[in-house]
């Protein structure tokens, strides 16, 4: 039996053009899943250019610089059923492999 996604977290704590660029997934998604909540994690400058895009729910600041366990921590307390990678990085990788019960790097 399928288990419905509730949550997506989508990573990506990058530049402003690639962040601009990247909002076509949570469209595509809130477009095929309409019920499911989206929340993104960024760089805090990026906070109110996100709060536009109306597929997004929930925009949450991401903090580069804390440690891989205070950003463990951060990602667990939003109980994802599916992360996002958008970055490809190692770090991502690691923090996804902890935090949700899918996983997907782009």
């Amino acid at each position: 039996m399928f288990d419905p996604l509730k949550t997506i977290v989508i990573y990506h704590p990058a530049a402003i053009g690639d962040v601009v660029l990247a909002t076509a997934v949570p469209v595509v998604l809130k477009h095929n899943f309409p019920n499911i909540k989206i929340i993104h994690l960024t760089h805090k400058s990026l906070l109110d250019l996100l709060h536009l895009c109306p597929a997004i729910d929930q925009v949450i600041a991401f903090d580069k610089n804390a440690s891989l366990w205070q950003q463990r921590e951060q990602i667990a307390k939003l109980n994802a059923d599916l992360f996002i990678d958008l970055t490809g990085s190692l770090r991502a990788i690691i923090l996804s492999l902890f935090n949700a019960k899918k996983n997907i790097a782009i």
